[in-house]
């Protein structure tokens, strides 16, 4: 319970610190007016503090704080002027002045005390700023030279060079027997066969061919031993022939030509053999 309400209304007493009361009936659409209860205004009493009062008001929704002044306060008396001051008191009597003392006799002198220990030596000074950097010396003359070192180890192998590219391919095949006068047969490396895909052979990597050679047996007048690179089962060069004349029994041709065989193609060479019968061989070489 609030003191001032105590002292005002009673121990025990209900009133409340804290009321709600409404607005009077509002003229002027700027300004609401409301009563503050009597006994708020009187906080707390006579004797107790003088305390103002707070309070918020609603209006059209909004909340405005205001403070109102206590009445202890309001109706107090003013202040009186100060009262005059009062006349100062008579001034006492000097008293008299005391004789003087008589003087000391001096002190005897104090003997001389022994001379103290040397002091430790002081703090070592700061270094003195570096001098400036001579000019350089001229230079001295070369040296001997000096005895060679032993031999240094061998180094480590280096790593393998890339591969180069693959060198010209040469392709040399023949009948592997004797081939009959007269016939037509086809050959691979050493054989001989009157059907093709029994003697083709498959190509490994691409390569361009310039030179055709053959050699078989000398054919007889008005005949000649004739020679065909076939691929895929297709004649593509010109002929390279051994011609009747020779003395010899065996002769041979040779033949400019232009084949290129690409990788997993297949060739043979083709023999259309002269009056004359025997083994045949070849050659391409780019």
């Amino acid at each position: 319970m609030n003191p001032g309400i105590e002292e005002q209304f009673g121990p025990g007493s209900t009133v409340p610190e804290v009321v709600e009361t409404r607005t009077l009936p509002i003229t002027f659409s700027l300004e609401a007016k409301a009563v503050v209860p009597l006994f708020f205004q009187l906080w707390e009493g006579p004797t107790g503090a003088t305390r103002s009062g707070l309070g918020k008001v609603e209006f059209e929704s909004k909340r405005f704080a205001f403070r109102y002044v206590n009445l202890y306060k309001c109706f107090k008396g003013a202040t009186g002027p100060p009262g005059a001051n009062g006349s100062n008191g008579a001034n006492g009597s000097n008293g008299a002045n005391g004789s003087n003392g008589a003087n000391g006799s001096n002190g005897a002198n104090g003997s001389n005390r022994a001379t103290g220990a040397a002091g430790s030596n002081g703090a070592g000074g700061s270094n003195g700023a570096n001098g400036s950097n001579g000019s350089n010396g001229s230079n001295g003359a070369n040296g001997s030279n000096g005895i060679n070192g032993p031999a240094g180890r061998n180094g480590a192998n280096g790593s393998n060079g890339v591969n180069g590219e693959p060198g010209p391919v040469e392709k040399e095949g023949g009948s592997g027997s004797e081939v009959a006068a007269s016939t037509t047969v086809f050959t691979g490396f050493a054989s001989q066969n009157a059907t093709e895909e029994v003697v083709e052979q498959v190509m490994g990597v691409s390569t361009t061919f310039t030179h055709f050679f053959c050699y078989g047996p000398t054919p007889g007048a008005g005949t000649e031993d004739v020679l065909t690179v076939r691929v895929n089962g297709v004649s593509v060069s010109n002929a390279c022939k051994i011609t009747s004349g020779s003395i010899n029994d065996y002769s041979e041709g040779k033949e400019r030509v232009s084949i290129t065989i690409g990788p997993g193609e297949l060739f043979d060479v083709m023999v259309q053999q002269g009056s004359t019968a025997g083994g045949v061989s070849w050659a391409l070489a780019p």
